[in-house]
């Protein structure tokens, strides 16, 4: 998972290794002082909260 974001209009979209995957366009769930620190505390918000995937259990698993 490698999540970006680009800035639109009225918001911003997150990008999943370069593809669209979330759009924020109308409610912005993480508000800052600039759409850039919404759009990044919002990441930060997935990746502390994802699940390990299948390859990252195995790691864990294996030391």
């Amino acid at each position: 998972m490698t999540l970006t974001y680009r800035l639109e209009v009225n918001g911003y979209v997150i990008m999943d290794s370069g593809v669209d995957w979330i759009v924020q366009d109308t409610f912005i769930p993480f508000p800052r002082d600039t759409i850039e620190e919404s759009a990044q505390a919002h990441i930060n918000e997935i990746l502390a909260n994802r699940e390990p995937s299948n390859q990252e259990e195995t790691k864990v698993a294996q030391l």
